[in-house]
C-alpha cells in the first residue's frame, strides 16, 4: 500500500520535498500537493499517512487524534522573508475592513494576530477572492502572500513577527498520527529534502523598497523551534483559532 504524503501548495516549502520525485519509488509514496486548507482536511480525515502541517494545522486536531510531530526538517523563519505582507492605506484614522485572498491560511492569521497585538486592530479577517492590487483597493488593511504589491505602508509578516515576539516563526512540520505511525517516517522526510539543507541558512534579501535586508531560516527541528511552536500554539488558544492547547508531541515519545 502507497503511503499517502500531503504538502500545502506553496513555493516556501519546497526545499522540504525537493527529492519526492527521485525517492517515490524508494518508499512508495503517493505525494499529494494541495491548498493548505485541503491538505489539513484529508489529514483530519485520516486519507493522509504524512502531512506537512502549520502549528495552526498542528494545534487544531487535539480534539480528533493523536498528531504526531516527525523531528527532522521542517521550517522557521527569523526576520524578513517576503513570504507574506500587511498592506495598509496611509491617513487612515478610523480602520474599518481587513481583507485577504487566503484568509484561512496560517500566515493570514499570523497577519491578523499581529494587527490585534502590536497595531490594536482587532478586526475580522473578511475573505474575498480578488487579485492583490484589487484586493487591497477594496479595503483599508489587506494581508497578502508575496511582496509584490504597492502600498503607502507595508509590513513583511515574518519581520515584524520576530520583532514583536522575539522568537522564529515557526511555518511548517512533518507530522503523523500517534496511534498508527509510518515506521521509517524519519527517514522518508529525511530523503524528501534537499541534502544541501543546514539547520540554519542566512540569506540577504532585497525587500520592496530597495532596502537589503537579512533572514535566517531553521530547516531542521531543535530546541528553538519547539519552543517556538509551543508559544504559537498558545497564541492561537488565546485568539480562539485552536479550542485547546496541544501539547508538542514528537513521533516515539511518551
Amino acid at each position: 500500500m502507497k503511503i499517502r504524503i500531503g504538502i500545502p501548495d506553496n513555493a516556501i516549502f519546497s526545499k522540504l520535498y525537493i527529492n519526492s520525485d527521485l525517492i517515490k519509488e524508494k518508499y512508495n509514496l503517493e505525494i499529494i500537493i494541495l491548498p493548505e486548507q485541503e491538505i489539513l482536511k484529508l489529514f483530519k480525515a485520516r486519507r493522509l499517512d504524512i502531512a506537512l502541517l502549520t502549528p495552526l494545522g498542528y494545534g487544531s486536531g487535539v480534539k480528533i487524534a493523536d498528531y504526531r510531530i516527525i523531528d527532522g526538517p521542517c521550517i522557521a523563519s527569523i526576520g524578513f522573508t517576503g513570504y507574506a505582507s500587511i498592506l495598509m492605506k496611509s491617513g487612515i484614522k478610523n480602520i474599518q475592513r481587513l481583507n485577504s485572498n487566503s484568509a484561512d491560511d496560517f500566515m493570514m492569521i499570523v497577519g491578523r494576530i499581529l494587527l490585534a497585538e502590536r497595531y490594536d486592530i482587532n478586526l475580522k479577517l473578511e475573505s474575498q477572492k480578488l487579485e492583490n492590487s484589487l484586493l487591497f483597493a477594496n479595503s483599508d488593511v489587506s494581508i497578502i502572500w508575496g511582496n509584490e504589491t504597492e502600498a503607502p505602508i507595508k509590513f513583511d509578516i515574518s519581520e515584524d513577527w520576530y520583532d514583536t515576539y522575539n522568537f522564529p516563526l515557526p511555518l511548517a512540520v512533518w507530522c503523523t498520527y500517534g496511534d498508527d505511525p509510518i515506521e521509517n517516517c524519519k527517514s522518508i522526510i529525511q530523503d524528501l529534502a534537499d541534502p544541501s539543507l543546514k539547520e540554519f541558512e542566512d540569506i540577504k534579501l532585497i525587500d520592496s523598497y530597495g532596502e537589503e535586508k537579512s533572514c535566517e531560516l531553521i530547516w531542521q527541528w531543535n530546541d528553538d523551534f519547539k519552543n517556538a511552536i509551543d508559544e504559537m500554539v498558545q497564541l492561537l488558544f488565546f485568539h480562539q483559532y485552536i479550542s485547546e492547547v496541544p501539547k508538542i508531541k514528537l513521533i516515539n515519545s511518551d
